[in-house]
């Protein structure tokens, strides 16, 4: 009877590891923890497949799951005579073995042949699908379905006991007084790490929002140039290319004028020369790289982080940004729902590669409509999701962008409004913008400094 089930199995399957989980289950209750993370669908025998779901479906009830449980649940259907009656039930049970570590190993080779067959699908149906779309949009789309079959169930573990998590607790808070904490990333600029209580923590999304031209770009490159003299960071520029990344981090790092790096005058300027290899030096000596290409698909950033982490390590990657990203709205969902399985997924990529993502947004025209211009968070494009899923949100505001005649302001000072933080409390970092070198410095409560040399160019606006 057996023999004849598996006469025209798939690829991809073993009929004794099958046959073993199924005896397993209906012959000890305690088998069906070392199954926990299988479905029916696992299974590539129909005749299992039936079988596994009945006993699922059982075990889901609170009811018991034996041979016997299984076969009146079948009794009356066409399904009992399909898969072999009782005589197909019994021949399962007898393969049972109860020993979880032998149960584990066998639920682990149908769970690796399911995810297996699943790859041998998603290949064959972009094959077919290449001859009636482009082959960049099947590329995406295949890379998707790949990542979610290969690491659905990958993250999966067991609760962990209260007792254990507290004393994990307790070494991170001595890590944390005694200057030893191996989850926090330093921000490298005084008066952020002082605010984040000394930087941002693994694991973390934290959101960089403001209206155009507010700084965002330019927050986020100084704060991922500075931490990447100590971590390893990527960078996603979905808008810039990265020769005018590079620009703008030279010019941060070596005071360069950024009207002088984008001019194709004042050549023979050796001052400039000397700031540019100033930069260039000190960018040399960061551990960060660029991708520059448009329009990436959640799937497309995993892929790519996941690789560099396996290479050579990760622990911080900047977004810019989220809206710029593409968004999937082919499965009947809304935008504002695509933008949640993005916010979800980065949240995701943060636990599994264990890193900070920092993700740069856009706010809606709203707050150019209130009175001090000044963003709260709900001004967040398709702020729902976003609002849910980060840790920490930083909204950009600059009173002399708007012009907002302030007495007591300052030209370049900034307001950084962190507006959530889940772990500390909300508040408000002042900055000087120096937007003549693409760069947020520390607030000194003076007018923003530039250099003499450089009086009397053409004033920087916001990036």
């Amino acid at each position: 009877m057996i023999t004849e089930q598996y006469e025209q199995i798939e690829a991809f399957s073993n009929a004794h590891a099958e046959q073993a989980v199924l005896g397993a289950l209906m012959s000890s209750e305690v088998a069906f923890d070392a199954c926990e993370h299988l479905t029916a669908a696992d299974f590539a025998n129909e005749s299992n497949k039936v079988v596994a779901g009945v006993v699922f479906g059982l075990a889901r009830a609170g009811k018991p799951f034996d041979v016997i449980a299984v076969f009146e649940a079948l009794q009356g259907s066409k399904t009992l005579e399909a898969i072999g009656g009782m005589v197909y039930l019994n021949e399962l049970a007898m393969y049972g073995v109860t020993q979880v570590s032998i149960v584990k190993s066998h639920a682990a080779l149908v769970l690796s042949n399911s995810a297996k067959r699943a790859v041998q699908s998603i290949v064959s149906a972009s094959t077919a699908a290449m001859h009636n779309a482009p082959v960049r949009d099947v590329v995406d789309e295949m890379i998707e379905a790949l990542d979610a079959a290969t690491s659905s169930r990958e993250n999966e573990k067991d609760p962990v006991d209260l007792c254990d998590s507290l004393n994990d607790l307790v070494d991170n808070l001595q890590n944390k007084k005694f200057g030893v904490n191996e989850n926090l990333l330093p921000i490298g600029i005084k008066c952020l790490d002082s605010f984040f209580n000394g930087g941002f923590e693994r694991q973390n999304l934290v959101v960089i929002a403001g209206r155009p031209s507010m700084g965002k770009t330019a927050l986020a490159m100084n704060i991922g140039t500075s931490m990447s003299k100590n971590v390893r960071v990527g960078v996603f520029s979905m808008e810039m290319s990265t020769r005018d990344l590079n620009r703008r981090i030279v010019a941060s790092l070596g005071s360069v004028p950024m009207h002088w790096m984008n001019s194709t005058t004042d050549g023979e300027n050796d001052n400039a020369w000397d700031s540019v290899t100033v930069g260039m030096e000190e960018a040399s000596t960061r551990s960060m790289w660029i991708d520059d290409r448009g329009a990436l698909s959640l799937g497309q950033i995993r892929k790519t982080c996941k690789r560099a982490h396996r290479k050579g390590g990760l622990d911080v990657i900047v977004i810019d940004y989220l809206t710029q990203m593409k968004i999937n709205t082919s499965n009947g969902s809304n935008r504002a729902q695509a933008i949640g399985d993005i916010t979800v997924g980065l949240k995701a990529l943060a636990k599994e590669l264990n890193i900070c993502v920092i993700l740069l947004h856009q706010l809606n025209r709203g707050v150019t409509e209130r009175q001090g211009k000044r963003p709260m968070m709900s001004d967040l494009r398709d702020s729902g999701a976003v609002e849910q899923d980060a840790d920490i949100i930083a909204l950009i505001h600059r009173p002399e962008y708007y012009s907002i005649e302030d007495t007591n302001a300052h030209t370049g000072e900034t307001d950084v409004i962190v507006d959530k933080y889940r772990n500390g409390q909300r508040g408000v970092v002042k900055m000087t913008f120096k937007g003549e070198f693409s760069r947020f410095d520390d607030w000194d409560g003076t007018t923003a400094a530039v250099n003499d040399e450089y009086q009397g160019k053409k004033k920087s606006g916001g990036f």
